[in-house]
């Protein structure tokens, strides 16, 4: 995710919770004309034979099933969401500008439009924490459109684009608004095909909320009861009992880390690996358009020879490790690196029973698969 903030001030967060949430899920000609006018529309622009607003029937449709799902989704979290009632409100939303437009504004140095938007956000956030009696902590704003491919023009692409907006007060007490989006459109129709986007949208918003309200990594496995029960040690202490969490097999390469996460990465590897020589009916589970690892590569899940170029890879890479591993070692130790790499496979799902203090404990209820076993320094996130 990226942030941007309008002035060059070290922001001090206003409320360093965010729990309150406004969101709206639009579609408006003014952001089609906004994205017009920037540098990214150059580039689709190649590739588009059209593109527009969807009908209002749709838009309802999306609306509803994202609005109803976010209630359902966030019943047990300690989170409130709020929408627009009215077309007055609506309005007043829509005319919240993209990143990618907010970024050309800054490069052209716009700076009356700029001025505007800001001005224009701060009013409405006043309005709506005066009407819900709440502080709104960021407003959540996905604009949705249709496109049609030129090479694909039977074939109409419902997408969106999403942005989030915050106020910060820097330390001279003055109030700046503070963006943060990420592009969740897709031009590519064999990844949403036709117009369902809507699941797409509700995955999007319910991951970013829960990430706003908990932070990333909400605590660590601390300590193995038996063989399905832990106790987690907490970052974030606003969870409640019944809370579902994931956990990631994730590994961290930093001067003072690399070789035991290497050790422990090559070892892993070497497990997963020998599962999959011997189950090759899984493969296609966790593979199916998706990296082996960060950075890793890409096959076709249909290939009658799937199996043997997963693999292949698999073997590839953990040869690699091996034969790199006193570089890989000093390029960190040297470099002041710091890379995050994730095993897919290795994770398990938690539901947790309690919290006293900082710890709290869990039980497992499902394991990706028969090899993986929970092991201290886990990184436990909140699940779906």
């Amino acid at each position: 995710m990226l942030s941007n903030s309008f002035d060059l001030l070290e922001p001090t967060v206003i409320d360093n919770i965010d729990d309150n949430f406004l969101v709206i899920v639009t579609s408006n000609n003014q952001f089609i004309e906004n994205f017009k006018k920037t540098d990214e529309w150059l580039e689709i622009e190649k590739v588009t034979f059209d593109v527009g607003i969807i009908d209002e029937q749709k838009l309802n449709e999306v609306k509803n099933y994202v609005y109803a799902g976010l209630k359902q989704k966030l019943i047990n979290y300690d989170v409130n969401i709020f929408f627009p009632k009215s077309e007055v409100e609506i309005k007043m939303l829509n005319k919240f500008i993209s990143m990618d437009y907010i970024l050309h504004l800054k490069n052209n140095d716009i700076d009356e439009e700029l001025d505007n938007f800001k001005t224009h956000t701060i009013s409405t956030f006043d309005y709506f924490n005066s009407k819900l009696s709440v502080k709104i902590d960021k407003i959540l704003k996905i604009d949705v459109h249709w496109f049609i491919p030129i090479e694909k023009q039977h074939i109409k692409i419902i997408s969106n684009d999403y942005a989030g907006y915050k106020l910060i007060q820097g330390k001279d007490g003055n109030t700046s608004v503070q963006t943060h989006f990420e592009s969740q459109e897709n031009y590519d129709v064999n990844v949403i095909n036709d117009d369902n986007i809507e699941f797409q949208i509700l995955d999007g918003l319910l991951g970013n909320i829960i990430d706003f309200r908990y932070g990333n990594n909400i605590g660590i496995i601390n300590d193995l009861l038996d063989s399905n029960l832990v106790t987690i040690k907490l970052y974030n202490l606003d969870l409640m009992k019944g809370n579902k969490l994931q956990v990631d097999r994730e590994y961290i390469f930093s001067k003072n880390t690399v070789q035991k996460s290497l050790d422990n990465y090559i070892r892993d590897y070497e497990i997963m690996n020998n599962y999959f020589i011997h189950n090759k009916e899984q493969i296609p589970k966790w593979f199916d358009g998706i990296d082996l690892i960060e950075g890793g590569s890409l096959f076709d899940i249909n290939s009658d020879s799937t199996g043997h170029l997963v693999l292949a890879d698999i073997n590839k890479d953990i040869d690699s490790l091996k034969e790199n591993y006193e570089d890989i070692i000093k390029e960190y130790i040297n470099g002041g690196k710091r890379t995050r790499r994730v095993l897919i496979t290795y994770s398990y799902n938690l539901e947790l029973l309690n919290v006293q203090d900082s710890i709290a404990t869990a039980k497992i209820t499902e394991f990706s698969l028969p090899y993986v076993t929970p092991k201290i320094g886990d990184g436990v996130y909140i699940g779906d």
